[in-house]
């Protein structure tokens, strides 16, 4: 395996448990609370983070999966659904970076609908890019919550 593969392997799995981290020992009504209009819960966050670093990561390997990104945005869920769609999808992911030939990473690859293309090393990229952006917005979120609710971190 190749040092960009090993390095965005280790940074998934880093970002898996800070996403397990954020949801510890927070009561049920957390993981679904909204801070406001047009935001989204923790389990929104944790869900559409992780599979859009799934389908990012697939994509790094030559893949596509099927992904119902809608879906990610409407979940109610609790916190041992949250643990176990981290841990498997981690376990997907693992075993997707397993696919991938380094020797591939220039190919371009389809990033949009629109016809936009990256490298299928850029798109690993983005799977921790934008992975570590919900992470922090996920971070925040609990802190609004806690404030609200009267809780300290």
């Amino acid at each position: 395996m190749d040092a960009l593969t090993e390095a965005g392997r280790a940074e998934l799995r880093r970002q898996a448990r800070s996403l397990h981290e954020v949801i510890e020992g927070l009561p049920p009504q957390a993981l679904d609370w909204r801070p406001g209009p047009d935001t989204n819960s923790l389990a929104i966050l944790v869900t559409h983070a992780w599979g859009a670093a799934e389908a990012w990561t697939a994509r790094a390997a030559g893949q596509e999966i099927p992904r119902d990104r809608d879906a990610e945005f409407t979940i109610e869920t609790t916190k041992a659904g949250l643990d176990r769609l981290i841990d498997q999808g981690l376990e997907r992911i693992e075993g997707i970076l397993d696919a991938v030939e380094p020797d591939g990473y220039a190919e371009a690859r389809p990033a949009s609908a629109a016809g936009d293309r990256l490298t299928r090393a850029s798109c690993l990229i983005r799977a921790i890019q934008h992975t570590q952006e919900h992470v922090g917005q996920a971070l925040l979120t609990r802190q609004l919550w806690e404030q609200q609710s009267g809780r300290s971190a």
